[in-house]
């Protein structure tokens, strides 16, 4: 499977709103992209514009996609949410 990454903004406010990503393998950035886990992945017009159609005529796709987006995104969050928690327990043990 290709891996990408895209743009960590808006790949991240597309998952968190539930939008399917079609991302350009080369796209810059530091979100992990798996193509065709948790969004499709191109590395040409041509590929982008076949993708974009499949994703069209793909209800099934789309949910897919969205919802491993979206798992993707609480993922990080919870554990952002656990990495502060512990900055405070540790930063209340200090002297």
């Amino acid at each position: 499977a290709r891996t990408a990454t895209g743009s960590k903004t808006t790949v991240l406010q597309a998952w968190a709103a539930g939008v399917p990503c079609v991302v350009a393998g080369a796209s810059a950035g530091v979100v992990s992209i798996r193509d065709r886990e948790n969004a499709l992945v191109y590395s040409s017009d041509h590929e982008a514009y076949g993708l974009l159609a499949e994703l069209e005529g793909d209800v099934g796709l789309r949910a897919r996609l969205a919802a491993a987006g979206r798992a993707e995104v609480e993922q990080l969050s919870s554990r952002r949410q656990a990495e502060e928690i512990v900055a405070i327990v540790l930063n209340e043990r200090r002297p």
